[in-house]
């Protein structure tokens, strides 16, 4: 059964949206008494009084998909990536039955387990659930594993620490998914954490004896690899960018631009640097333009955040609290030239339109960040609805670029 340490992980507001959706009678005056640790006792008891059988306001399943959505997707806002390089999968296991009854005839991989009543126990890395993900040809695309990996005090009182594991079977990919803030709480690194979950994931210690029948062997990431597909994100959104400001430029400006080189500074068009100097004449404009431009105007999105190391220098634009497009900054003007030139990026911002239609639903906010052996997901608070979708959205991008 679900205990007050597992749902400490969700937000009281949450509830009371899935309260309010299965119209729980006399939800708000059920929960509303006490403070917030008290609040959290009154959900499980309605929880308890209305998963009845047949009379109950709600089901394990309803209950089960609510968790999962939560403890797996919303909860998350920092994810690491890695290399897959070896699953349990051999010839006879590619198709779909064969590897849903992997799964199945093995308790310790707990498939398709409810969270419902799910069993709380005191492992350090206690696996609670495994689902399947096929495409529309029934092969495996994607396997999602739900750990709890320990406990921690916690403002409300002792609360479960979750880490959720997509495994991308087509990207050979692995991510591991935590709330930074829990993380933050226990008594270990984040560092020796991801090592000690990829040990366990990979079969080795106690701790990895539940999950021997994945046959996983995961590996770091190369740096140069990392930075090189955060520049081609940066590139793919900022060429859209210039395009847009390119398109509000009649076509005399270039020759108003050589006009002013040649007759107001005498530099003749032979000399060597002339095309430079066009060149950052039309950043100035750029930038004078872009101050000025909608976010409308940027149907897939715009870069809000970027770090670029030059040698034993990092030099960056950061709009990370505001989150609009870096283009009006005299830093992506300065740089950009040298960035297309080099194809590595440290670090940067992205803000992806999912439909390419500015939206308040459909967006979502992401941070990329290479450390050592992996890339740093940051995701906003903003993002956290219809995070599945936007998860998705985000690992097409980084496969489809890594």
């Amino acid at each position: 059964m679900v205990v007050e340490r597992t749902l400490k992980n969700i937000h009281i507001q949450d509830f009371y949206e899935f309260f309010k959706k299965h119209e729980v009678p006399r939800r708000s005056i059920r929960i509303q008494a006490g403070s917030t640790p008290v609040k959290y006792t009154k959900i499980l008891e309605i929880i308890e009084q209305e998963l009845v059988p047949n009379d109950g306001s709600f089901t394990n399943e309803d209950l089960d998909d609510f968790l999962f959505e939560q403890l797996y997707y919303n909860n998350n806002d920092h994810h690491y990536l890695y290399n897959l390089n070896d699953l349990f999968l051999t010839d006879e296991l590619m198709d779909k039955d064969g590897i849903i009854n992997h799964f199945s005839s093995n308790p310790s991989l707990k498939y398709n387990q409810s969270l419902s009543d799910w069993e709380d126990n005191t492992d350090t890395i206690n696996l609670c659930t495994s689902r399947l993900e096929f495409n529309e040809n029934n092969e495996l695309e994607k396997i999602h594993l739900l750990l709890r990996i320990g406990v921690i005090a916690g403002e409300n009182g002792r609360t479960n620490v979750f880490c959720g594991v997509v495994i991308c079977v087509s990207a050979n990919t692995v991510i591991l998914k935590f709330r930074q803030g829990h993380i933050q709480e226990m008594n270990e690194s984040q560092i020796i954490i991801n090592k000690s979950i990829i040990s366990s994931l990979s079969g080795e210690g106690k701790d990895g004896v539940q999950f021997r029948d994945l046959g996983l062997y995961i590996t770091t990431l190369n740096e140069n690899s990392v930075e090189a597909m955060i520049y081609k994100l940066f590139a793919e959104l900022s060429k859209e960018a210039e395009n847009k400001l390119n398109s509000e430029l009649d076509d005399s400006v270039e020759s108003k631009i050589e006009d002013f080189l040649e007759k107001g500074l005498n530099i003749v068009k032979s000399e060597e640097n002339f095309e430079d100097y066009i060149e950052q004449i039309k950043a100035v404009v750029f930038q004078d333009i872009s101050s000025r431009m909608t976010h409308t105007l940027f149907k897939k999105g715009w870069v809000f955040k970027f770090v670029f190391r030059e040698g034993d220098h990092s030099r960056a634009s950061s709009n990370a609290e505001k989150r609009s497009p870096v283009y009006s900054y005299k830093s992506f003007w300065q740089l950009k030239e040298l960035i297309h030139s080099l194809g590595e990026l440290q670090e940067a911002g992205f803000h992806w339109n999912l439909n390419e239609v500015e939206s308040d639903s459909k967006f979502v906010d992401v941070r990329f960040e290479s450390r050592s052996g992996t890339m740093l997901m940051h995701y906003y608070y903003k993002t956290r609805s219809g995070r599945k979708e936007k998860e998705e959205y985000v690992i097409q991008k980084i496969t489809g670029n890594l």
